[in-house]
């Protein structure tokens, strides 16, 4: 019986850091998301200076689990966590911003120019109308793939595939503009697998 209970104990307290420490490592994952699409092959380029908008959701499900687990309800709410790591983890090449702030092009390049503190005012000019705009909208899935696959519920995948905008702007005319689909697969350990280009 006493062994029993010190092996319930060791479960029970297993579990309940686990749900502590899921959030925490979604969090995680998806700044590694971001940085694996902005550092991928098809977004870097000679350009000094990333304006990179994201449109960030976090999926709140509530699951009913038993000998029939199924999902209550699926709720979207407002994301900053990830961003404000994202900022203090990339160059200073990079300017990130939430969707919410602004996404009017006449505004890019002046935000662009804000973000770099430069001495030669002939180069902050030249930063303001050539730079590359980023923007990465929310997964098809909502993120509802990254919550289940590690919260262990059944349809969960370890994957997500998540759409991206890229505009290069030279003297504040676009040059060009590719859309892409990027698959991004992680393992149950919170590690990206792979980001490639699906479309």
């Amino acid at each position: 019986m006493k062994k029993f209970l010190i092996l319930f104990s060791i479960v029970f307290i297993n579990n309940l850091q686990a749900q502590f420490f899921r959030p925490k490592v979604i969090d995680s994952i998806k700044v590694e998301i971001y940085k694996s699409i902005l550092f991928s092959k098809e977004l870097r380029n000679t350009r000094d200076a990333y304006l990179v908008s994201i449109q960030t959701i976090n999926t709140k499900i509530d699951v009913q689990r038993g000998y029939m687990s199924f999902i209550r309800s699926i709720e979207k709410v407002r994301d900053s966590t990830s961003v404000n790591k994202l900022k203090s983890l990339l160059p200073n090449s990079y300017y990130i911003f939430e969707e919410t702030e602004t996404d009017k092009l006449e505004d890019r390049g002046a935000m662009i120019a804000a973000k770099f503190d430069f001495q030669d005012s002939k180069k902050a000019l030249f930063y303001k109308y050539t730079y590359t705009y980023i923007r990465i909208y929310e997964p098809l899935t909502k993120w509802t793939n990254l919550f289940l696959y590690f919260h262990a519920i059944e349809n969960g995948m370890p994957y997500e595939i998540i759409p991206v905008l890229c505009v290069d702007i030279k003297r504040d005319t676009e040059v060009s503009r590719k859309y892409y689909l990027y698959k991004t697969t992680f393992s149950v350990e919170g590690k990206i697998e792979s980001v490639e280009v699906v479309n």
